[in-house]
Formats: C-alpha cells, sequence, structure tokens
C-alpha cells in the first residue's frame, strides 16, 4: 500500500480511530461481515472500495468526510502558531495543557479525564480554540489540529510559546535528578565542525520526530498504561579549559 496515497492516508487514519476505540481486527471483520483475513487484505489497501471505507468510518462514528478531513491531517503542513494564537495559550493554562494534549493525538474525551474536566469544561475550551482557529471540531466529536508551535525553538523568537518552552526547560533541568534509576541520560563533549553541527542539528530533529510519533501511538493508552516523560536535548559551545582538572 501507498501510504501517501489518499487511500492510504485513509486507512492509516481509520486504523488509528479503530485503536483509540480499542476495537480489533475481529471486530472489523464481524462488523463487515467477512474474514479476519480479507480485514488485512483491506488494510493493506488490497480490494478495498468506498463502500467499504463508509463502513468503516461508520465503525469509529465518522462520516465520509470528516474521515477525509482526518486523513489530510497527515500530509498537508500545519501553519505556525501566530503571535495572537501563542499569547493566547500562554495566558491560559488550561487552554494551553487541552491543546497540546489534543496535539499529542488525544481525543477530546480522553483530554477531559486526563486533566479532570467536566465535559462542559471541556466544550468550553474546545470552543476557545477553535473560535482562535487552533482546531476545527468535527462530527463524532474528535478534533482536527490546525497549527502547530515551532519546537525546533529559534533563540530570537520571542513567541510566548518559546518563552514559556525556554522557562519549562529551566524548571526541568533545576530538578533533574540525574541518579534517579528513572532517568535516562547521557553525556558526550566533541570536536565538531561546522558541517557536523549542521548533521547533529538533523539527527536531533529527527529523534524528536520519532519520539512524538512513539507518543501519538501511545496516546490511546490509559494514565495507568503509561506517563509524561519530559525530553531535553542541547549542545552549546564550550572552551577546552571547560575540561581540565586540577591535579
Amino acid at each position: 500500500m501507498d501510504a501517501s496515497s489518499d487511500i492510504g492516508k485513509m486507512i492509516s487514519a481509520l486504523k488509528h480511530e479503530l485503536k483509540a476505540r480499542g476495537l480489533r481486527n475481529t471486530d472489523v471483520a464481524t462488523h463487515l461481515e467477512v474474514s479476519d483475513t480479507t480485514v488485512k487484505r483491506y488494510f493493506r489497501g488490497q480490494g478495498i472500495t468506498l463502500a467499504v471505507l463508509q463502513k468503516l468510518a461508520q465503525m469509529v462514528d465518522l462520516d465520509f468526510f470528516s474521515l477525509v478531513a482526518l486523513a489530510g491531517q497527515q500530509s498537508i503542513p500545519k501553519p505556525r502558531l501566530t503571535t495572537t494564537q501563542q499569547d493566547a495559550l500562554g495566558r491560559s493554562a488550561v487552554c494551553r495543557a487541552v491543546f497540546f494534549q489534543l496535539m499529542r493525538g488525544m481525543t477530546p474525551s480522553a483530554v477531559g479525564q486526563e486533566l479532570g474536566l467536566t465535559p462542559q469544561k471541556m466544550d468550553m475550551q474546545l470552543a476557545k480554540l477553535q473560535g482562535l482557529r487552533l482546531i476545527r471540531r468535527l462530527s463524532n466529536n474528535s478534533v482536527e489540529v490546525l497549527a502547530y508551535p515551532l519546537f525546533e525553538f529559534d533563540a530570537k523568537d520571542p513567541g510566548a510559546i518559546t518563552n514559556l518552552a525556554r522557562d519549562l526547560a529551566r524548571q526541568f533541568l533545576s530538578g533533574l535528578n540525574l541518579r534517579d534509576e528513572d532517568s535516562e541520560w547521557y553525556y558526550t563533549a566533541s570536536r565538531l565542525s561546522q558541517a557536523s553541527v549542521r548533521r547533529v542539528r538533523e539527527l536531533t530533529k529527527r529523534l524528536i520526530s520519532e519520539v512524538r510519533k512513539l507518543g501519538r501511538a501511545d496516546a490511546v493508552l490509559t494514565s495507568r498504561e503509561s506517563q509524561m516523560y519530559e525530553f531535553f536535548i542541547a549542545a552549546q559551545p564550550a572552551k577546552a579549559d571547560r575540561f581540565l582538572r586540577p591535579d
């Protein structure tokens, strides 16, 4: 299956929604009245028709147009947050928390449970985020995230989210316990050319991207099955005498 094709994107979106609801291939087979083998073929993009896609969409409370919208999220680059959007998120911790959890792939109901928000309060936060054009609410009580922060933080970027990220990074570093056996950390120092530094930057972005993919895949798990982890990766030029130790 070509994952970049329209059908491939819709199948990928459906598989995510089915997993989020705890539905397995056997459940899909029962609903479609076909064998498990046929379901596997469908999910590989073999022999799947528009009628089958519509039936699969119904299983996760989506209409066909909402499915197309979800599929489109996987390929269209999202715009960067505007200054107005950043400032609005910077002023409201609750609104910011809801947005970042939705951005990680959690459903609105799961976010409400995670943050202890009543359905009414959650609805207010979703309405606020939609008013800021940060999300679009879909027909099955799910959402489409319309904009993302710039996570490759630019030191010259004065935005509220960047400033908040710096503050959180400082708090993280000040409270980090390197002797905690649950803390994963690595340290190294190397003499690098500018070309190698650019390569390190690419590798770091790739690592962060992979971590986010893991987070989106695990977004369907309960708080008992997963927990939040913080990551901080940094590099800066250092003088050689920093590594000299007196005898």
